[in-house]
């Protein structure tokens, strides 16, 4: 009974953080900005190939 309480807590914390995300404008304007998402997918994969140089 103990693992299915926690388990529900463990749902409730992730439903909560999602919706405390959903309402940052920094996570809104990355989910409404097209050009935005594909700046910084650009950026991350530059940096991932980079760091595959130097490692």
């Amino acid at each position: 009974m103990a693992a299915k309480k926690k388990a529900a807590k463990t749902g409730a914390g992730m439903w909560a953080a999602g919706k405390a995300a959903r309402n940052n404008p920094y996570v809104e304007r990355l989910i409404d900005d097209d050009d935005l998402r594909d700046n910084l997918r650009k950026a991350f994969e530059s940096s991932r190939l980079a760091y595959e140089r130097i490692a």
